[in-house]
């Protein structure tokens, strides 16, 4: 089968590297879009231990604390939680970001749901 055309890459008209289908920016110019992001600062507590630790980290104890989707739960349905949400939006406030009693445990659907509609 063969492969998709390459396109261009979107980060800038001058860039010369060619793309596969789905990737819309090479890889430098993705890392420039993303520390051009209003809330960068804010998106680096994400990639931290204190979150990320696949034991120790607040989002395993998230996980492990709601391993069902919170809102499956009370649609009756048993969906495994995938995702970690905070309750209250943090907005940048380091005190809610890190509280681990405004987190809990979505499937992928329904914290893609909540977080379009901005809460």
């Amino acid at each position: 089968m063969p492969d998709s055309p390459r396109h261009p890459c979107s980060g800038s008209p001058t860039c010369p590297v060619m793309l596969p289908a789905g990737v819309s920016r090479c890889p430098a110019h993705a890392v420039e879009g993303e520390h051009s992001r209003g809330n960068y600062d804010v998106r680096r507590w994400y990639r931290t231990a204190r979150w990320r630790h696949p034991v120790y980290g607040l989002r395993a104890q998230c996980l492990k604390r709601y391993p069902i989707c919170v809102d499956c739960q009370l649609l009756g349905r048993v969906e495994v939680s995938t995702d970690v949400d905070h309750e209250i939006p943090h907005r940048g406030d380091a005190s809610l970001f890190w509280d681990i009693e405004n987190l809990r445990g979505r499937c992928h659907a329904h914290h893609s749901q909540k977080t379009r509609r901005g809460e």
